[in-house]
Formats: C-alpha cells, sequence, structure tokens
C-alpha cells in the first residue's frame, strides 16, 4: 500500500479561486502540477524510483490536500507530511497577492491554455511525437517487457524449486547444473551460460531484490525507449555483464539479473546525463539513480556478490545509453534493436573464440611435444639393446635436447589466455616435461655411480603427473 498522509482546511475563496492560487503557489515550488477536473489539482515530484502526487480538492468551503506515493514503500520518512504542509504555507503566503478577480481571469486563461495544450498532447500522442518524459509519465505502450521479464526470472526460479533446488540457499553444484555462468564452462563450449545465468537466482531473498529493481527502472524506462528497444539494452548488456564475470572470476558460479538490470541503470544514467528527459524530470531522477547505483556497486564489494557483473551491466549500460541518445536523429534510430544484439554478440563471439584459438594453439604445442616425447623416450625403450656408455650417450644427446625442445614449445604459449582446463593441461605438461629433464640427468648420473634414488624418486613423481594428466583430459 502507498505511504499516504491527507489533512484539511478552509477556504473563502471559491474552488475555481482557491485552485488557481495553488496552481500558482505550485508554480512557486516548481512541481509539475495537472488540473484533473474543475475541483481538483495534481502535482508530481521525482523522488527516487517512485513518484510522489499531492492531490489538492475543493468541495464547498474545504480543502482537502492529499500527499501519496504511486507505488508501494516502507515508509514516506515524513515526506508527504511535509509537502502538504510545505503547499499550505505557500499558499497562506502568497495568498495577500491577488484578489478574488485576478484569480478569476487567471483561472479563465490557464483553463484555454490548458484545454489548447490538452489537444496538442492527444495530437501528438495520436501521431507518436510525445517527449520521452511525457511517455514515461503516461506509460505510453504500457510495461509489458518489464512484466515478462519479471515473469521469466520468477517462472525458472519456480521450476528449479521444484526440482529440488534450495529455496534459500541453493548448492553450488545445482546452480551449475541449472545453467549458472562459470568460466572453466562457459569458455569451454557452453557459451547459452551467458544468457542463461541472467534468468536464475541464487535464493528467493536474491529474486525478490532484483525483480524490485526491474520493477523500479522498468516502469520508468520501458515507455520512454519504446519495448524492444528496452529489451534489447536488457538482453545486451545482460550478456556483456555475463561476459566480464567470467573475465574477472576465474571460479565462481555466478546468476542473477543483476548485471542486466544494473544496465538498464546504465543505460538510464546515460539518457538523465543528456538532453533526452525534460529538465524537470531530469534532476531527481539523476541523483536518485546515481545514489542508487554508487550505493549497490558499494555493497556489491562484500564476499559472494559478483560485483564484476555489475560493473560490466553498467559499463556497457552507459555506451548503449549513449547510443541510444546519439541515434534519435538519425537514420540508424530504427535499427537500435539489431544493433544493440549483434554489438552484444560479436563482443562475446570475440572474446570466448579467442579463448578456443588459443586452446587451438596450445593444442598444435601438444602435438608437437607428443614428437618429441616418443623421440625422447627411445633410448629407455631400446635400453636393453644399448650398452651402458651408448645409453648415456643417448639419453645425452637425443633425450635431453629433445626435452629441452618440447619445454621451449611449452613456454612459447606461456602468455596465451587459455581455458580453465586447457590451462590445467598446460601447466600438467610443462610439469611432467620439467620432470623429464631431471630424470634423463638423474638416469646419466645413475649409470655412472649405480645409485638409482633419485632416478627412481623422479620416475615415481613423473608417473604422478600423467595420472594427473589423463584425469584432466577427461573432465
Amino acid at each position: 500500500m502507498a505511504k499516504q498522509y491527507q489533512t484539511s482546511t478552509k477556504t473563502e475563496l471559491t474552488p475555481e479561486q482557491f485552485l488557481m492560487l495553488t496552481s500558482l503557489s505550485m508554480d512557486d515550488l516548481k512541481w509539475q502540477h495537472t488540473f484533473t477536473d474543475n475541483n481538483s489539482i495534481v502535482a508530481e515530484k521525482w523522488l527516487g524510483n517512485n513518484t510522489q502526487k499531492i492531490t489538492v480538492s475543493v468541495n464547498g468551503d474545504e480543502v482537502i490536500v492529499d500527499s501519496r506515493y504511486d507505488s508501494w514503500v516502507l515508509t514516506d520518512m515524513g515526506r508527504n507530511r511535509k509537502a502538504a504542509e510545505e503547499l499550505l504555507t505557500t499558499i497562506q503566503y502568497k495568498q495577500p497577492g491577488y484578489t478574488p478577480a485576478d484569480l478569476d481571469d487567471k483561472f479563465e486563461q490557464l483553463k484555454k491554455e490548458s484545454e489548447a495544450a490538452l489537444k496538442d498532447l492527444e495530437a501528438r500522442l495520436e501521431a507518436g511525437e510525445l517527449t520521452p518524459s511525457e511517455k514515461m509519465a503516461m506509460a505510453v505502450g504500457g510495461h509489458k517487457v518489464t512484466y515478462t521479464l519479471m515473469g521469466m526470472n520468477i517462472l525458472f526460479f519456480a521450476i528449479m524449486i521444484i526440482n529440488g533446488v534450495g529455496i534459500f540457499q541453493p548448492e553450488v553444484q545445482h546452480l551449475v547444473e541449472w545453467g549458472a555462468n562459470v568460466r572453466l564452462l562457459t569458455e569451454g563450449g557452453e557459451w547459452w551460460r551467458l544468457g542463461s545465468a541472467m534468468f536464475m537466482h541464487i535464493g528467493i531473498i536474491h529474486l525478490l531484490l532484483n525483480m524490485y529493481a526491474l520493477f523500479s527502472i522498468g516502469v520508468h524506462l520501458e515507455p520512454a525507449m519504446g519495448r524492444w528497444k528496452f529489451l534489447a539494452a536488457y538482453l545486451a548488456t545482460g550478456i556483456l555483464a555475463s561476459v566480464t564475470s567470467i573475465w574477472w572470476h576465474e571460479n565462481t558460479a555466478s546468476a542473477g539479473a543483476s548485471g542486466a538490470i544494473f544496465g538498464m541503470y546504465g543505460v538510464f544514467l546515460a539518457l538523465l546525463t543528456t538532453k533526452f528527459f525534460d529538465k524537470n524530470a531530469q534532476k531527481a531522477l539523476l541523483s536518485s539513480i546515481g545514489i542508487f547505483v554508487a550505493y549497490n556497486l558499494l555493497y556489491g564489494m562484500k564476499a559472494g556478490i559478483d560485483n564484476a557483473a555489475h560493473i560490466g551491466g553498467l559499463i556497457s549500460g552507459l555506451g548503449l545509453g549513449y547510443l541510444y541518445f546519439f541515434l534519435q536523429k538519425t537514420s540508424y534510430a530504427k535499427h537500435y534493436v539489431v544493433i544493440c544484439l549483434v554489438l552484444a554478440s560479436a563482443i562475446a563471439f570475440a572474446y570466448l573464440n579467442g579463448k578456443q584459438n588459443a586452446d587451438t594453439a596450445f593444442y598444435k604445442v601438444w602435438d608437437k611435444v607428443s614428437v618429441l616425447e616418443e623421440q625422447a623416450l627411445a633410448p629407455l625403450k631400446n635400453r636393453e639393446q644399448l650398452s651402458s656408455a651408448d645409453f648415456m650417450n643417448q639419453t645425452r644427446n637425443i633425450s635431453l635436447p629433445a626435452w629441452q625442445k618440447a619445454k621451449e614449445e611449452i613456454s612459447s604459449v606461456n602468455t596465451l589466455e587459455l581455458t580453465p582446463k586447457t590451462l590445467q593441461l598446460r601447466n600438467l605438461l610443462a610439469e611432467y616435461v620439467d620432470l623429464r629433464i631431471q630424470f634423463s640427468a638423474a638416469v646419466i648420473e645413475a649409470e655412472r655411480s649405480q645409485d638409482w634414488t633419485v632416478a627412481n624418486e623422479l620416475s615415481a613423481k613423473i608417473q604422478q603427473v600423467l595420472d594427473e594428466l589423463v584425469a584432466a583430459q577427461k573432465l
């Protein structure tokens, strides 16, 4: 239920005269207002994600001032009472400066202007020429995409719960099974996790907080941008937030709509710093949205929160917001939906493909090392047919150079950004080759001294690393 404050007073003026005096007082307070009928006037104040409505109604000599939020809030912090008292004080201060006749004349003039403005508004509404602020205030086009996105998130969560996922603190394994964004898996070919993670949540509290934030931004931004452009920006920033998350986090299961939501707050911030919205709406919204973003980024520094996705979404949202504004007066404005989705997909593809290209380069090195390994192991395989001197000579002149060459090949991919699985294989392979180099030197010494202790210890370590390599390849 919306928070509300109501008070009443008496007046000796006619309803028209008092409402005109109220309109003049609201002008002084810089409140946007409209006459709803001959007996009432409504002002709107932007307060963050909510709108405060102050309605003044006159019935005979009784004046009723009603102040309330147009959506649910936990507390109004006394703002409704303060607004009502501020208005009545301003009215009392201005009244001595006008006679009843002055107010009648001004009311008639304002009535004509309002009728003309209403006709103009209706004509522009029919022609689709409303300003973004008017679209936002009138909720032109509704909030179908916002509600659909909320419904998809809630439905996804419900299906997870029905299938045994914890409602308050799901297990990481379950999150991964249902599509959480994990670097090892996403970079390993399961690219669809960039999208699926946007619609799943880590517990019901996480879901509720994100849905409230999505609703708060959606009811303002969807009418202003248009439903399809809003949806395109939401999906694009969500994908880019997911890419940022796996780029930053090596071993985190990330999930939630917050990356996309931060993206839309980024779009909103970008548009609020341009001439896209009217100045009256711009100032209050800019400060409140800025505070919201700053607070949540600071809160996101706590352990367990994927702030990388938040930042990735916010930055991509700022970029797409400015892009939207600059395209408005060009022939490319109608292609914004395609531009958003293609841009996000291209960045995601380039990132993931870059990882795959690096992996391909590593596996080419793997093949070269396999050939060198076969050369290096030849003396060991032929040990029984070789004399001690020949074995030492071949180990020194064949095995060691081959292993050294293998080490150089592996070093050539040390700077590549490999996927986690490939990185693990590279590290194990490097360890294996280093042990082989040590083992070759130890074998030469053992043949000379007949003390095989070090060589045997190294042989055991080599077998252990080989077992780990086999296991890693099966993952």
